[in-house]
């Protein structure tokens, strides 16, 4: 909503907000035919970002699209900063016709924002399940950043009466998740945040290998055995760990 309502997109003056947010995901496609990144997003639509009756600014989308939108944001928040453009883009391309740039006062607060949230995404891909200090403590410091500077950005829009960048009950969540990502080690896209597709990839693995004839019997069975495994490890990391910490 930043970038569309300040004209990033285009004079929000004579073009409607549909044609802003086509105008948009063009844009959205042109950044993924770059990066090399693929999702299923289809197209943007006002009831996509903006629910004035409920949530004011809120964007709904699957997991791994909303990754990808991320990244996308937050290259377009860096264009904004830069007052730069790309061959093929749409962003920025209309102010630097008219040199009719916006101020205001979120533009940096934003792309730093953004930013950092996307280094958390990269983060906790490039990992694996079990984590290092270090990637721990990257995860821990990226995360913890991003909800400092979300809490700044609420209270900005709560000042400039805007429904954007809400406090939500997510948000707290994430908190345990990087507070545990720190303490125990654990890749929250493992452990906390895609736990349930991770199990769910598991249990498919486990349904296409055991016995049909009596598959409740033979999933706990490979369940249990999973347990055992990791606890093992998980006793033999913590030892390799306490080593390394002395």
């Amino acid at each position: 909503m930043f970038l569309v309502e300040n004209g990033y997109f285009g004079c929000t003056e004579t073009i409607s907000f549909e044609k802003l947010l086509v105008i948009a995901f063009r844009d959205f496609k042109a950044f993924q035919c770059h990066s090399g990144q693929k999702c299923s997003q289809t197209k943007f639509v006002p009831r996509f970002v903006w629910k004035p009756e409920t949530h004011g600014a809120h964007m709904g989308h699957k997991g791994h699209n909303g990754k990808i939108i991320a990244y996308w944001l937050g290259d377009c928040m860096q264009k904004a900063v830069e007052r730069s453009m790309a061959p093929g883009r749409e962003v920025c391309k209309w102010l630097h016709e008219t040199n009719n740039w916006p101020n205001d006062e979120r533009l940096e607060l934003i792309a730093a924002t953004m930013q950092t949230l996307c280094a958390w995404f990269r983060e906790v891909e490039k990992h694996g399940r079990y984590l290092t200090a270090e990637a721990a403590d990257a995860i821990y410091g990226h995360g913890m950043k991003y909800l400092r500077y979300h809490l700044i950005l609420c209270k900005i829009s709560m000042r400039m009466n805007k429904l954007h960048w809400h406090i939500r009950p997510k948000m707290h969540a994430f908190h345990h998740q990087m507070k545990d990502a720190q303490a125990q080690r654990l890749n929250p896209r493992h452990h906390h945040t895609f736990r349930e597709e991770d199990a769910m990839r598991w249990l498919k693995g486990v349904a296409q290998r055991c016995d049909k004839k009596d598959l409740e019997r033979s999933i706990a069975k490979y369940s249990r055995y999973r347990l055992l495994s990791m606890h093992r490890r998980m006793f033999h990391l913590n030892r390799a760990a306490r080593l390394r910490n002395r």
